[in-house]
């Protein structure tokens, strides 16, 4: 048998032997054909029983079936071998789709850019599309920059002051202290062409002065941006981005003429993605023209409902459709006419779903930049019995297209929605009964795998579970933000606590001393050994940025509780580090005293490499000490 990266091939070309089709193993197993096809493709994992189903049906020797099971729930990072480390290279994320429409805003774009504008901002309202266009347009500009685009997404940036550092991380940068970033980006792209796309501007516009600043410094550089609001800069070019063209509604139209319209042209094709036969019919085409212009062209809300096309027809659509659109109007008079067709599409998918389909949803919510199915299982807290109706739950919001699966290679894959639909299902999770427990269970998981990689974070296993943290940081740092605003700033402490090396090799310093900083902030009841642990690893970080008085406040804080514990380890670290510390403040006698008592704690642990660390510094010291 194959890694678990081709099981799915494996089970597809097994079957195939076995003469054996989809729907045969489906009703031998008891399992959607949507979610044997998810399995095969590598998007779900199967739950321990529906694999030993399928062990079974395919015939797995039976001394074999438990290796088979193991394999098949076992995350791919968990057993994969360490891989190298690369530095991150600009990249475009892939469409999943063909663009429908949108030829005079490409043209026009890429005309600005063959020019030469330095900030071009695609500006218009959520669900109209400036993402896929944004995609696009990088994917076209290729011709006129070459490899020198970067696609930088800030969806789950929610601090203004971390725009340049995803810019940095897009760009594989290490990091440089404060204002030191932004000048090290300016340096990295220089003078060279470069197009930088930054994805979703609205939320962090105050980061606009280091986008301008950027575009000052680098004289070729362009940046192509995506808000719900301009910059407001003097060079800015805006390009409104409106919904899609609808058919005119004066005169008898043609199929052909109502065909023509991006709006209905976008309906088809989502509907033949889950429909492959459907068709635009002259009985059809004045109904679904009527759709479009009931949804005002929107291309997320199109995209929605022509989803459900698979369980109602094109008449049916339309009918429910308003009664909905009525209902949420008459509750959200304060939000824009657009922002109200988008949300009754949401709120019309949402309410098709069963109620676990819908607890499932607003759980997904709660993650930022994505989860992995173990992460979702953890924080819906599925139980064994109830994994393969999870399982098949999520497979229908994936068919629903209410979520999106992100299949990576050599990794788990990752379900995620768009900006729009976790709006909303944090809206819903906050109305729920379940939204303190929810957002516990999500920060006990996230606490507990920093915890496990801070063992892991020397040695063979550092470039995997780096990469592991990294793919879910934008999660660690949202527990971060709803621990301190929520009263539970103790877990921001634990976290801090375990974390705080990943931020070390990750270049993420300076965002990690602010973090620790909030946190011990707070004087919350935790465990003395955890916040010592805390005090020591802002001081560690502190050491890295030169900020040699904040570190040894930390350290101070941090000796003082481990001296209550007697915690000789602990004792040991921060009795050297803060002696070495002293010694570079030129405070030789107390920085000799410090070292010494280390060195005792070290003798007594036995610990060579730290006796021969505090030898070499009492040396040092007495260096400078002179004789005497």
């Amino acid at each position: 048998m194959e890694a678990y990266t081709s099981l799915g091939a494996w089970i597809k070309e097994r079957r195939k032997d076995l003469e054996l089709l989809q729907e045969d193993l489906t009703q031998r197993v008891g399992c959607s054909i949507s979610t044997l096809r998810k399995i095969e493709t590598g998007v779900l994992r199967p739950s321990r029983q529906m694999a030993e189903r399928i062990a079974r049906c395919l015939e797995v020797d039976a001394a074999e079936i438990a290796a088979f099971v193991k394999l098949a729930r076992t995350p791919i990072d968990a057993h994969a071998p360490p891989a190298a480390a690369e530095p991150q290279q600009p990249h475009i994320p892939a469409p999943q789709d063909p663009l429908i429409g949108r030829a005079q805003e490409i043209a026009f774009t890429l005309g600005c850019l063959q020019q030469g504008r330095r900030l071009i901002t695609l500006v218009g309202p959520p669900g109209v599309g400036k993402t896929r266009l944004a995609v696009e347009l990088a994917m076209q500009a290729r011709e006129l920059f070459g490899p020198d685009i970067a696609f930088v997404g800030l969806e789950a940036v929610s601090d203004a002051t971390l725009v340049v550092r995803a810019i940095a991380d897009v760009l594989g940068m290490s990091e440089e202290p404060g204002p030191a970033l932004l000048q090290a980006v300016q340096a990295r792209i220089g003078a060279r062409r470069f197009l930088l796309v930054l994805d979703n501007v609205e939320h962090v516009l105050d980061a606009t002065p280091d986008i301008s600043e950027l575009i000052e410094r680098c004289p070729q550089l362009s940046v192509l941006v995506t808000s719900q609001e301009v910059l407001h800069l003097s060079f800015e070019q805006q390009v409104p981005l409106l919904p899609l063209p609808l058919p005119p509604t004066e005169g008898k139209l043609t199929l052909a003429e109502i065909g023509a319209a991006d709006a209905v042209a976008l309906f088809v094709a989502q509907a033949q993605r889950v429909v492959p036969t459907f068709a635009l019919t002259q009985e059809n085409a004045p109904i679904i023209a009527s759709i479009c212009a009931r949804l005002d062209g929107l291309p997320l809300a199109i995209q929605l409902v022509a989803a459900r096309i698979k369980l109602l027809s094109p008449a049916a659509l339309l009918e429910r459709l308003d009664t909905l659109t009525d209902l949420v109007l008459n509750q959200q008079q304060a939000r824009p006419a657009r922002i109200h067709t988008l949300r009754a599409a949401i709120a019309w998918s949402y309410d098709s779903l069963t109620a676990a389909e819908q607890q499932l949803f607003r759980a997904l919510g709660v993650f930022a930049g994505g989860c992995t199915l173990e992460a979702l299982e953890a924080v819906t807290s599925v139980s064994e019995d109830d994994i393969d109706a999870c399982t098949e739950q999520l497979a229908t919001l994936l068919d629903k297209s209410m979520v999106q699966c992100e299949q990576r290679s050599a990794s788990e894959p990752r379900f995620s929605m768009l900006a729009m639909l976790r709006e909303y299902a944090l809206e819903q999770l906050l109305l729920s009964e379940e939204y303190q427990q929810v957002y516990r269970r999500y920060a006990h998981y996230y606490l507990q795998l920093a915890a496990t990689a801070s063992t892991k974070l020397r040695g063979p296993e550092e470039a995997m579970w780096v990469q592991r943290l990294s793919s879910d940081h934008d999660n660690i740092r949202a527990v971060l933000a709803w621990s301190l605003s929520s009263g539970n700033a103790g877990i921001a402490i634990e976290l801090g606590a375990v974390i705080w090396r990943f931020w070390m090799l990750k270049n993420h310093v300076s965002e990690g001393r602010r973090w620790l900083a909030r946190a011990l902030a707070f004087d919350m009841e935790v465990e003395p050994a955890v916040r010592a642990k805390a005090y020591h690893a802002a001081a560690t970080l502190a050491t890295l940025q030169a900020d040699n008085d904040q570190a040894i406040y930390y350290y101070q804080q941090s000796l003082a509780l481990r001296r209550e514990l007697n915690d000789i380890a602990g004792l040991a670290a921060s009795t050297l580090n803060l002696g070495v510390l002293l010694y570079h403040r030129a405070d030789y006698e107390q920085a000799q005293a410090g070292i010494e008592e280390a060195l005792g704690y070290y003798l007594e642990l036995q610990n060579l490499r730290g006796v021969a660390s505090a030898l070499t510094n009492i040396s040092r010291s007495q260096d400078s000490l002179g004789p005497g």
